[in-house]
């Protein structure tokens, strides 16, 4: 699936803000279904010095630490707990999105993270002084929503790559621990409180729990530790596909269907020298007659990022951009100019920065036509916002943003004596290992 990193960026945060600042009333909101973004809160470690929060990463070493936001953690001691120290910060990059697999290859590797690491979920973290990020090898899928603020999610596809490692199954060593079930926990609330719960639709909050094991005998050396999940923010659930004029959707060739919002849910292939921003669009419009043409009002669910283009995918000539000319033309607008609707609201033409509504007018036939026949009526997707990889932007991973877990750069073990302590952890785990 193209699905990589997405660029952070001001225009994103800035969308993201409007959320946690409140919505239209969210029952009148789609419900959770294959597009939706668990747009996750940044998790940070701080430190409680003389009852006040610092980021300093050395007084780490002489205080208690408390993770706030999202996490994932691992029970690196086998105690059966999870100590605060055990909890590693997590970054959102894309966020999960729900119905897509969201793949990385080749991007973990010793040492710590550099910032230039292509990612999906989140950006690379430092795990054991080497980097690593999240990634699905099969989408998450939604299991159950009883409409009252309780829904399960299918994890089985979790993963992760660490120190040049790919795909860690995080999905549940079934075959060895009963309780690794592959389900993921996910509560919608109505406050940012976490207090009462509602039924999970677009601008509500959530908390996410999972639970799994590092498979028995995992080449990493951490096979059969105990791994830990957790995510609390904002939930965005685009709205449905619509055909602008009197033309009809079809499902698509690669999973996109009415059920799902015509989000692709089937394998495509990586888009070189590109990353995804969001949802995979795939339908089929039929717009009556031969060389037609048709418009197509697509909710993205996430802001457009600077430097953005639509990248079209077919058979024959593989992902290209979006053509523009006198029969084929690409716009944007913002939703909460309109409610939140994306029907209605004010387009102008191109990709604007902040936008989180797009436009597609096409001609059957023409080069956006994925099936490339000109006298079936039919034009075909499927399609999705990216940006090219050389002008996607890094993550600032420095101890300010994520105290003890995350650096940008290489650090001198001279100047941060906490490595010292981290490498003697990793001996000691490796020596009960060996015992074992």
């Amino acid at each position: 699936m193209l699905i990589h990193t997405n660029t952070r960026n001001a225009a994103l945060a800035s969308a993201i803000g409007l959320l946690l600042g409140g919505l239209a009333t969210p029952a009148a909101q789609a419900a959770l279904t294959s597009g939706s973004v668990l747009q996750f809160t940044s998790g940070a470690k701080q430190c409680v010095l003389g009852g006040t929060y610092v980021n300093n990463v050395t007084d780490c070493l002489y205080s208690v630490t408390t993770t706030t936001g999202s996490w994932f953690s691992m029970d690196s001691d086998g105690n059966g707990s999870v100590s605060d120290s055990e909890r590693t910060p997590i970054i959102i990059n894309a966020g999960l999105i729900i119905g897509q697999t969201q793949e990385t290859v080749g991007q973990s590797h010793s040492g710590l993270p550099t910032g230039s690491e292509t990612t999906t979920i989140d950006y690379a973290w430092n795990f054991f002084g080497n980097s690593g990020m999240h990634n699905t090898t099969s989408a998450v899928t939604v299991l159950s929503d009883d409409g009252a603020g309780n829904a399960t999610l299918g994890m089985t596809g979790w993963a992760v790559d660490w120190n040049g490692i790919e795909d860690i199954n995080m999905g549940g060593d079934t075959a060895n621990f009963s309780t690794d079930t592959g389900i993921a926990t996910l509560t919608c609330y109505s406050d940012s409180a976490f207090t009462t719960k509602t039924a999970c639709a677009d601008g509500v909050y959530f908390k996410l729990t999972y639970d799994a094991h590092v498979p028995v005998g995992d080449v990493s050396g951490f096979g059969g530790v105990p791994y830990s999940l957790y995510m609390e923010g904002t939930l965005s659930v685009p709205g449905s596909v619509t055909v602008v004029g009197t033309g009809t959707l079809a499902s698509g060739d690669f999973g996109g269907s009415a059920v799902n919002n015509y989000h692709a849910t089937s394998t495509l292939p990586t888009d070189d020298g590109y990353t995804s921003v969001g949802s995979v669009f795939d339908f089929k419009i039929n717009c009556g007659s031969a060389g037609c043409s048709e418009s197509v009002i697509l909710p993205l669910g996430v802001a457009i990022p600077s430097d953005a283009v639509y990248r079209k995918y077919t058979s024959a000539s593989g992902w290209v951009t979006f053509t523009e000319d006198a029969n084929n033309s690409i716009a944007s607008a913002d939703s909460s100019t309109n409610g939140g609707n994306c029907v209605g609201a004010t387009y102008t033409s191109g990709l604007t920065e902040g936008d989180d509504c797009l436009r597609l007018t096409m001609r059957d036939g023409d080069a956006n036509d994925a099936d490339g026949d000109a006298t079936n009526g039919i034009i075909s997707d499927p399609g999705t916002i990216a940006v090219a990889n050389a002008a996607a932007a890094t993550a600032d991973l420095s101890s300010s943003t994520s105290g003890c877990s995350i650096a940008k750069a290489p650090v001198d073990p001279l100047q941060h004596g906490e490595w010292w302590l981290l490498g003697g952890l990793l001996a000691l785990l490796g020596l009960k290992r060996s015992k074992v």
